[in-house]
């Protein structure tokens, strides 16, 4: 059985590689490649390539996801190499979000993200992840008011209304949050394609730009995709979160700044991180993901204009 290029040096003389059958390439990136793999036993995993920065997945799983009793698929085994990294992880099922839009998985897709938020912020209250780990999955709030303004240096963003608001408006904002909620777990990538459905539930799969900030990028990001997708109202969703977080008595509120204002400023928070990932990096490795900014801005532009309105 030809093993992939991508996959072929970790696996080749390992055991697992005697018992694959069957490849089933699932998703091609630049930065990835995901499988779906079928055994002699009759079983399938999933084995999926990172390369650059997507290759810390592993780590993630085992320095985050673990001590902080997130519900994942499980992680049978890794590999790294200068090169990249390589998980063989469950097969957690066929069908996601983006192939199922339906209003109720959305709303469980809200209570699911309630969940695992609610999860990381109790275990990383009582110290379940070391202080030297932390380090390294912490993003502050100065980090990111470092990338606002790196971003207007560069000429594609330079005289954007936009963005010239949030750098006047975020730097006090983002501080105050940071000063009255909790750090949590952020997936960063809380979208339909990485939303498993099993059953009723939501299983949250591509952890590999995951870290560690109070701010609830990941909820808006859900919210804007519920809305289009499948035309779930922005207070559902936000109900359907809330609630969740009253059942599993977590108190997550600022008393400083509305839930729905915290809502905002994780956008914010996202769409500087993901303008500056790719103005700064995925340009260069990701064939013609210059194309992804203009979208963006204009998506960032709605945003303020709804902040603008308060």
């Amino acid at each position: 059985m030809s093993i992939p290029e991508k996959c072929k040096h970790y696996i080749q003389n390992t055991s697992i590689g005697d018992q694959i059958t069957q490849w089933q390439l699932l998703r091609h990136w630049s930065l990835s490649e995901v499988y779906r793999i079928k055994l002699a036993s009759g079983g399938t995993r999933i084995i999926k390539w990172g390369g650059s920065e997507m290759a810390r997945e592993a780590d993630v799983y085992i320095q985050l996801l673990a001590p902080l009793h997130i519900r994942v698929p499980h992680l049978y085994d890794h590999w790294s190499n200068t090169c990249g990294g390589l998980i063989l992880i469950e097969d957690a099922g066929t069908y996601d979000l983006e192939k199922q839009p339906d209003s109720e998985l959305f709303l469980e897709a809200a209570r699911e993200l309630a969940r695992l938020r609610a999860s990381s912020i109790k275990h990383l209250e009582i110290g379940a992840v070391p202080l030297h780990v932390r380090r390294k999955y912490d993003i502050s709030a100065q980090a990111f008011i470092d990338q606002l303004f790196e971003l207007q240096t560069y000429d594609d963003f330079q005289g954007n209304p936009a963005l010239e608001w949030v750098a006047i408006t975020f730097p006090a904002k983002v501080k105050e949050l940071y000063a009255c909620m909790p750090y949590a777990l952020v997936h960063h990538d809380y979208f339909p394609k990485n939303l498993i459905v099993q059953h009723n539930r939501i299983l949250v799969i591509d952890w590999s730009n995951a870290y560690l900030s109070p701010h609830l990028g990941d909820l808006h990001g859900l919210i804007q995709e519920a809305q289009s997708r499948s035309g779930v109202s922005r207070e559902h969703m936000l109900h359907a979160y809330t609630h969740e977080l009253q059942q599993g008595g977590s108190n997550d509120a600022c008393s400083h700044i509305s839930f729905d204002e915290q809502v905002d400023l994780g956008g914010l928070c996202w769409y500087i991180r993901t303008l500056h990932w790719l103005i700064h990096r995925g340009k260069d490795i990701i064939p013609g993901s210059i194309e992804w900014i203009p979208p963006l801005l204009d998506d960032l532009s709605l945003l303020v204009q709804r902040m603008q309105l308060k």
